[in-house]
């Protein structure tokens, strides 16, 4: 009973339908509307391949410090031009702001990753999952600024970050 009404409700639309696309094809040109509209999303899509090209380019060449001799673990500066000044001073820490590097544990929650270029991204990110578990440098590194208000719970469950890291550098 009930696929007989689903199937006579198909026929009513398709009935009704087909008029109706036949008198905008023949006022509006509905084909033509529709190749506008695909060059409208065409250079909107160009114009978004920019930006995401843009901000990936400034994140490896800026923000993304690769590892030294000094310090084995990959770093991010606390400003998008690559400067490393004190980054929101007086804010929700017991020091005086996030200090140089102290944004480097946002590198742990794998958004970096969807960046468009991302071939370099990923590789450090699987460079990141080879020092699971952190040495107490790491620990330095990725844990001593995290912040002391309270957080989701979910952040602070063990290997959430590893787990993380590991997504990134796998999406391709």
């Amino acid at each position: 009973m009930k696929k007989a009404i689903l199937i006579s409700c198909f026929d009513w639309f398709e009935k009704r339908l087909e008029p109706i696309m036949e008198l905008l094809e023949k006022q509006y040109k509905v084909n033509v509307l529709l190749s506008d509209f695909n060059h409208i999303k065409k250079e909107k899509i160009s114009c978004y391949e920019k930006l995401s090209n843009g901000i990936s380019k400034t994140f490896i060449d800026k923000v993304l410090k690769k590892p030294t001799d000094e310090c084995p673990y990959y770093r991010l500066t606390n400003y998008m031009d690559g400067r490393n000044g004190f980054y929101r001073y007086e804010y929700h820490t017991d020091q005086i702001g996030y200090g140089p590097y102290q944004q480097s544990s946002e590198f742990l929650m794998g958004y970096w990753a969807f960046c468009t270029e991302n071939d370099e991204i990923s590789k450090a990110y699987a460079y990141t999952v080879s020092k699971f578990p952190f040495d107490d440098e790491g620990k330095k590194v990725y844990m001593d600024s995290v912040t002391i208000r309270n957080r989701n719970p979910i952040f602070m469950m063990e290997n959430y970050e590893q787990l993380l890291c590991y997504l990134a550098s796998e999406l391709k």
